[in-house]
């Protein structure tokens, strides 16, 4: 998530618009990366199991 995001999801807080709890929402959902970013990442089942455990 830029800042500019953030400032303005924070400036959306400070005007009432959304409540608190819908801006941590919101920067959850900026934090996560887009389903086609999920296609270039390859990562096998061992790579998975040992990052589980450590």
């Amino acid at each position: 998530m830029s800042a500019e995001e953030r400032r303005k999801i924070l400036q959306m807080v400070a005007d009432g618009k959304i409540t608190v709890e819908e801006a941590a929402d919101l920067m959850r959902a900026l934090d996560v990366p887009a389903d086609d970013e999920f296609d270039e990442i390859e990562i096998s089942d061992n790579e998975i199991i040992v990052n589980l455990f450590n």
